[in-house]
């Protein structure tokens, strides 16, 4: 979190586009540090505490995200200077920084294995894993075309495409808050598997409709439905992992991961030739394939 706190006052004194992809890199480096750690301490507090936590780690990215999103929007709007503002983040990290030494779990609960040498996952990790990057991959096909989707394709104004962003981002931060309670009351298959089924098929049927307004709404419900899914593969994979829960940490998030680099570029070059309502409509086709992987992946497990 020191890197990543620091990293944004070089974003903001950037000159030209090179410096500021250089100044960038330091925050992948240290979203790969923090994200397999976070993973690890919270199935560690949830064997240790015995609740479901998971789903209320990643509301809280979810959070985020819809966060960020807002304030870029009221910056713009308000014409602030953008160095400042970047800037302005690294001391939210550091706030941070001093709320989890606070606030964290207590040392003495951080009991983890001896740290392994690098070798490739178990199978059955690996197939989790295989879950999580397609995951991560739709939902950066979400994060960075919807918006262009929206003004391109259904051609609406620049404030109705920036809804779309928000609409992912309020669905899918209402689902990670619920998760803990939508599996109580039903089951991790229901909230990961099942909803995510009901969620596409919906998405898919607003996208038929082709109307802007039934398609924010169709990505609102979809990303409500969809919110645990992430979550719950990673308490699944923990639960089943004969390996320490650092090294399942790190290759569930290294694998994941990388759907964020490999679905929007995708998607990048198939839009030029099949359009981004194309593939859009197929999304909903690989997330209905996910979701039923999931299902018979856990068939045996409660």
């Amino acid at each position: 979190m020191l890197i990543f706190s620091t990293h944004t006052i070089f974003l903001g004194l950037a000159y030209n586009n090179y410096t500021f992809i250089l100044s960038a890199l330091p925050a992948g480096i240290a979203l790969g540090l923090m994200f397999p750690t976070c993973t690890a301490i919270t199935g560690l507090a949830e064997d240790k505490t015995k609740k479901i936590l998971q789903p209320l780690f990643t509301s809280f990215i979810s959070i985020g995200f819809l966060f960020g999103a807002l304030s870029s929007g009221i910056f713009q709007y308000f014409k602030f200077y953008p160095p400042y503002v970047i800037c302005a983040l690294s001391l939210l990290a550091l706030i941070g920084i001093s709320l989890i030494f606070y606030y964290g779990l207590p040392k003495e609960y951080e009991k983890f294995e001896k740290a392994e040498k690098f070798r490739f996952p178990e199978k059955k990790i690996m197939l989790f894993g295989l879950y999580g990057f397609i995951f991560m991959a739709t939902v950066g096909i979400i994060g960075d075309w919807s918006a262009l989707w929206f003004s391109r394709d259904l051609q609406t104004t620049a404030l109705l495409a920036s809804l779309a962003v928000t609409a992912w981002g309020t669905g899918e931060s209402i689902g990670r808050l619920m998760g803990g309670k939508l599996i109580t009351l039903t089951s991790q298959k229901f909230a990961g598997a099942y909803m995510g089924i009901i969620g596409c098929v919906v998405f898919f049927i607003c996208i038929l409709i082709y109307n802007p307004y039934v398609i924010l709404f169709g990505i609102l419900f979809f990303a409500f439905c969809s919110a645990n899914f992430y979550p719950i593969v990673i308490r699944y994979a923990l639960s089943q992992t004969s390996e320490n829960l650092n090294t399942t940490a790190s290759n569930l998030i290294t694998m994941s991961m990388a759907g964020f680099l490999v679905g929007p570029a995708i998607v990048g070059y198939s839009a030029s030739t099949l359009g981004l309502t194309f593939n859009v409509q197929i999304l909903c086709f690989i997330w209905l394939f996910n979701s039923l992987a999931l299902l018979w992946t856990t068939r045996k497990i409660v």
